[in-house]
């Protein structure tokens, strides 16, 4: 996957655009993985719960979560019974190697009636999870911060400029005595469109204003 010109950041992280699915047989216990694209721990309950139902004779279902980027990012991992350290671990490890976030991977697990022992099972949920990554479709996370900006008409084009230069996006628009603009930007290059904006109005000595929300 080649990463945008926006992704020459320090960390680059990644989320699945659609479920991916893997299927492991280990010595005649079945490892199946589902990772989802995950925006919040409140999502992440319910696909867990949609999971436990479905597949409510499987012996264990150990999951693994990730949620946001940087120093605010949040992780979670659950053994779901098997031996500690076992599952939940192998599982968040994937989601680490591969640099997802907003990321709920769990990992289904039918026994199959020959014990694995922690190094055999570390290893096949650690595989499984992998091979759900590998089979899902991925897409580059860009955190973003929305902006509302008001300008004079004659500013517009050099407003659309500038935000393109950001790598902003226009979300709404309206048009009456002035020109309103709400728009996303990526988090890391929200402070160069505001001394962009401060260098527009000062050259311009307008009425441009905005505010981020």
């Amino acid at each position: 996957m080649k990463p945008s010109p926006l992704s020459e950041r320090k960390e680059t992280y990644f989320v699945p655009v659609e479920i991916g699915e893997g299927n492991l047989r280990e010595k005649a216990s079945r490892f199946l993985s589902f990772l989802y694209p995950c925006p919040s721990a409140e999502e992440a309950g319910s696909r867990r719960r949609e999971l436990q139902k479905k597949f409510h004779d499987s012996s264990h279902q150990p999951y693994a979560l990730r949620l946001g980027t940087g120093a605010e990012i949040t992780e979670k991992a659950s053994d779901d019974g098997e031996p500690p350290h076992s599952a939940g671990d192998p599982i968040l490890n994937a989601l680490r190697h591969a640099r997802l976030t907003n990321s709920l991977l769990v990992v289904v697990r039918y026994f199959g009636g020959t014990k694995l022992g922690t190094g055999g099972l570390a290893k096949a949920f650690g595989e499984s999870a992998s091979m759900a990554i590998g089979n899902a479709k991925l897409k580059e996370f860009v955190p973003m911060k929305t902006i509302e900006v008001s300008m004079p008409f004659a500013l517009e084009g050099h407003f659309r400029h500038i935000l393109s230069k950001t790598g902003g996006a226009p979300l709404d628009e309206t048009r009456e005595e002035n020109c309103r603009a709400v728009c996303e930007v990526p988090v890391d290059m929200a402070g160069k469109l505001e001394d962009a904006l401060a260098e527009l109005r000062e050259r311009w000595t307008s009425t441009l204003r905005w505010k981020w929300k």
